[in-house]
């Protein structure tokens, strides 16, 4: 991993203000090249403060949803040699990385993010039971937008598990009795 990557993109999540996309997007733009990219962001999940995290998850997701590249169009890394990303997919290796650094994440948006996120990580069943033990507390959390997306990687991941499939139904069909409109209605959407 080049450090100098990892250090350029702490500075730059250390100004983000928590909300401005555009900032987010200005960053990718000039680190989304970088093969060790998807690495850095994930080392800076334990970067106080917490808005680093809530950032370098928003980056993550935007890239995984880019094809790895940052929406430039070259795939990103895709040599194959498992330091980066290749076609938006994780490498097992960071992966791994990834699941190491979730019980970090303490902010909801950092959280929410990865929730998001997992549809579109490449995850086998190891990977799988650790998300499943991390999202389980997730489904109660006083963010509806949280409880929601936590549902949908909660499932997702339970189809890799065949024992976990009785659990998934019960969450499920708690759901759909969430009090938060935006859980029943992503509820109904996964049912």
């Amino acid at each position: 991993m080049n450090s100098n990557t990892l250090d350029q993109l702490v500075v730059g999540l250390s100004a983000y203000d928590g909300r401005d996309t555009k900032f987010l997007q200005a960053l990718a733009d000039r680190h989304a090249a970088s093969a060790d990219y998807a690495d850095c962001l994930i080392k800076c999940f334990d970067r106080n403060p917490t808005t680093i995290a809530d950032g370098a998850s928003w980056l993550l997701l935007a890239h995984l949803r880019g094809g790895g590249d940052g929406g430039d169009g070259d795939g990103g890394n895709s040599d194959g040699d498992g330091d980066g990303c290749y076609g938006g997919d994780l490498t097992p290796r960071l992966v791994d990385g990834l699941i190491a650094q979730t019980n970090v994440l303490t902010s909801w948006a950092a959280q929410l993010h990865i929730c998001q996120s997992l549809r579109l990580i490449p995850l086998d069943a190891d990977q799988a039971l650790a998300l499943a033990e991390w999202l389980r507390p997730l489904l109660g959390s006083e963010k509806p937008f949280v409880r929601a997306w936590s549902l949908d990687a909660f499932l997702h991941v339970c189809t890799l598990l065949p024992s976990h499939a009785g659990e998934g139904r019960m969450a499920l069909e708690a759901a759909l009795n969430d009090p938060a409109a935006s859980v029943r209605a992503r509820a109904r959407n996964l049912g």
